[in-house]
């Protein structure tokens, strides 16, 4: 079960709206339980050298269901990986046990933590491909029932 939380965005690049995710999710993750979502913050007044930079963000929740049913489970020593971290892009999780950047090769990632509880991975300026695994993160959880995670520019 997948419902957006909250969505907060200057604009959207894909179709030029305020306020509108671009696509939740365009199923062409290679991994057929992925999501692959598209969330811009640009459009023709905001750009990647737009002073001051455009910001925007939006949370997710994805809620873990009993196959077939609205039943509640949770989920025991989950992994969740983000291939696409780049150009002063963020993502930002809750209750995360560990996680894992890459080492080679060397991660594009700063880490900080913006409130208690909440780990946030930000990309540099001059990050921009989702094959570069310097773009990279895995978040590693003890125990979900759902996650929210919030995705966006600084």
């Amino acid at each position: 079960m997948l419902s957006v939380d909250g969505l907060d965005s200057d604009d959207i690049q894909e179709n030029g709206a305020d306020l509108i995710l671009d696509r939740l999710d365009g199923g062409s993750a290679s991994n057929s339980a992925g999501l692959d979502t598209l969330i811009d913050v640009f459009g023709s007044a905001c750009n990647l050298t737009s002073e001051p930079p455009c910001t925007g963000n939006v949370v997710l929740r994805v809620a873990f269901v009993q196959d077939g049913t609205s039943t509640a489970v949770t989920l025991e020593n989950v992994t969740i990986s983000v291939k696409d971290v780049d150009s002063n892009q963020f993502v930002e999780f809750s209750t995360v046990k560990s996680y894992r950047l890459s080492n080679t090769p060397a991660t594009r990632l700063t880490v900080s933590t913006p409130s208690s509880g909440r780990t946030r991975f930000t990309s540099s300026p001059d990050s921009s491909s989702s094959s570069d695994q310097e773009n990279w993160v895995e978040a590693s959880f003890e125990r979900l029932s759902y996650v929210d995670y919030r995705l966006g520019a600084n």
